[in-house]
């Protein structure tokens, strides 16, 4: 691995291990061991740069990219066993975020047009709703592009809303409804948020 190319480190929730991404691979180091190990990525594939915690700390997520381009969602313990994928298609895949109970990750589905999904470990899948954009592409632009695509979801501290960033400003999803709002920003903010749905 490479030192001058470690990025996006957590802490674990018991304080014991950080998870990394270098140079595209997933690392978990265990400082109370003093031990490294890789958990995701290698020669035929690469690993998103966003890892993350399960809320129990007993598994992380990677979203890989095979060498075909496509990206899908997967798990894994810390320790490196058990990777298994959690969803797969022929569209790519981004941006996955554990729910506060641990039990279901959100991600974008990205392709002409890109999607909220949910999905559980057991293989549920649900599209909460399709995300305008004004972009043909595939895969996610840098968000200081011209026209980006949505950002990855963030979980509300309840887990009964997602929020997703998209071109046309911030986007609320309710989980059980599936009900979508435009975030507003308050008037003291300044400029108001344009929704063009």
């Amino acid at each position: 691995y490479e030192l001058h190319k470690q990025f996006e480190p957590y802490w674990s929730p018991n304080g014991r291990e950080i998870l990394y991404w270098s140079g595209g691979k997933i690392f978990v180091a265990d400082d109370d061991r003093g031990t490294l190990h890789a958990l995701a990525g290698g020669a035929a594939e690469t690993v998103g740069q966003h890892p993350a915690w399960a809320a129990d700390g007993s598994a992380v997520f990677d979203d890989i990219i095979r060498a075909t381009g496509n990206t899908d969602i997967y798990i894994a313990h810390s320790d490196g066993h058990s990777l298994r994928r959690v969803f797969a298609d022929h569209v790519s895949e981004g941006g996955p975020v554990w729910s506060p109970d641990g039990k279901r990750i959100a991600f974008i589905r990205y392709g002409t047009r890109p999607s909220l999904v949910v999905t559980d470990l057991a293989g549920h899948t649900r599209t909460l709703t399709t995300l305008k954009t004004r972009t043909r592409q595939a895969l996610p632009q840098s968000i200081w592009g011209a026209d980006p695509l949505p950002s990855p979801p963030a979980w509300s501290p309840d887990g009964t809303t997602i929020a997703v960033a998209t071109r046309t400003g911030v986007k609320l999803v309710n989980v059980r409804s599936r009900t979508v709002r435009p975030w507003h920003r308050p008037p003291a903010e300044g400029v108001p948020v344009v929704v063009d749905w």
